[in-house]
Parts: C-alpha cells; structure tokens; sequence
C-alpha cells in the first residue's frame, strides 16, 4: 500500500447507502489472522468490506482498487504509507493520511503520520536549490534506480553512478540512500519498478523534482465507519492486494 501520498474520500458514508448488517459470533474479538483463517468470518469481511470501498473508497482508488491519477492503487503489495498488511491498512481508515487523529486536533501518535508531526509533508520544489545540470543528473539517476528490479545493496556500481552524489544530498534523507523508501512517513520507494511511481522517463522526473509535489491527503473514517466496517475494509483491500480475493464486478 507504496509515498508516497492518496485520499479515501466517500461520496457518501456506509450508514446513507446500505445497512450493515450485525456481525458473525466473535467477529468483534476476532484478530485479523483469525478472521482470515475462518471461512465464515472471512466471507463476511470480504462482503462487506467490498460494499463498504465502493462506498467509500473507489472514487479516488478506482471501482477495482487499480488506483487514478494522483491516488495510487491497491492492487499489490508495494504501498506509500505502510506495508499493505490489515492492521496498517486499518489504522489509514481509521486516521486517515496527513489528517489531526486525535483529539484537540494533535496528530496521532504512532499512526502512519508519525508521532508529533504536525504538517503535511510534501516534495520541495528543487528549482533554485539545484542546477539545471544537477537536476539533469539527479533525474537520470533517479531513472535508473526506478528502473532496477530490486532495491540496489550497499556497493553496487549505480549507487556511484551519475547523479548519485546530488541525490546523496537531496534526497536520500526522504526517499532512502539506495531508494528504499520509508512507508511509515510516506516517503515513497523509488528502486525496483515500484508500481506506485507515475514518472518513470528522466524528463517527467525533471519536472517533480524542479516543480516540487503537493501534500496528498486521505480523509479518516473513524467517524463514519464502526471499528468492525474499518476491519472489514481493511481486510477486503489487503486481501485483493495479495491476490487472494476480487474486487467487486471481476
């Protein structure tokens, strides 16, 4: 679930469009893994976690979790904010991305927003920090690191490649010094084909890392869905990412 950086916002909530019917015996108790290893409790979840994202979540992640424009998809296992597991997908519903989760409107500490942080977190525009050469250099670096099928080890030659010593100073304090990432912050993965990275071609890239990018936001649902909604989405989305269940309509 790949920054990175996205936003769940509903066209109307879950209790305005359907009704959610009461739970299985011990649902409510159940931890994920033992919702996921019972086949009646994981029907459940997966049903209603389907009805519950075409509420609230396909119309910026698209009707088959594929993702648009500037909100990034579900589909696999590479996430912005995250690793894609339920328990985190959960904990983006409930708090939302870049959103106060907490009362007297602090963000919520130990969220994906990180503890203590009080403003969105978005690229910088590099134009006049950097070169028009340096910006050149640091684009086709960034080209090929995208490029990789795995994030490079410490060592390998590309790591002291072109660009590499712009983007040592630039960059890897966001993004990682191999371009590994930090999903806890949103800082999103640049090496290894990372399906969550709209420009890929040295020119495109030229132009975020001179224009910048805005903050994404992500609305928290703890106020329209009920803990046992939020598991079933959570569920639902983190199983179609792992191949193990459809999207709704497949």
């Amino acid at each position: 679930m790949a920054a990175v950086a996205t936003a769940l916002v509903g066209a109307a909530g879950v209790s305005a469009c359907r009704s959610f019917p009461p739970p299985p015996h011990g649902f409510s108790s159940a931890t994920f893994a033992q919702i996921a290893a019972d086949p009646v409790l994981r029907a459940f979840a997966l049903e209603q976690g389907a009805a519950i994202y075409a509420s609230e979540c396909k119309l910026c992640h698209g009707a088959s979790l594929e993702g648009r424009p500037g909100f990034p998809t579900l589909r696999d296992a590479t996430w912005i904010w995250g690793g894609g597991e339920p328990e985190s997908i959960a904990e983006l519903v409930r708090y939302g991305v870049r959103q106060p989760g907490a009362a007297k409107g602090e963000w919520a500490a130990g969220t994906a927003h990180g503890p203590g942080q009080t403003a969105p977190a978005a690229m910088p525009a590099f134009e006049g920090a950097l070169s028009d050469e340096q910006i050149a250099a640091v684009a086709e670096f960034t080209e090929r690191l995208i490029a990789t099928t795995a994030v490079p080890e410490a060592g390998d030659p590309l790591l002291v490649s072109r660009g590499a010593d712009v983007y040592a100073f630039a960059c890897a304090a966001c993004h990682g010094p191999r371009g590994e990432g930090q999903p806890r912050f949103g800082f999103v993965r640049l090496a290894g084909a990372n399906s969550q990275i709209e420009a890929r071609a040295a020119d495109d890239l030229e132009d975020v890392i001179r224009d910048g990018m805005e903050a994404r936001v992500m609305e928290p649902l703890a106020d329209k869905l009920n803990e046992d909604e939020i598991r079933c989405v959570a569920l639902f989305v983190a199983e179609v990412a792992a191949g193990r269940a459809r999207a709704a309509g497949e």
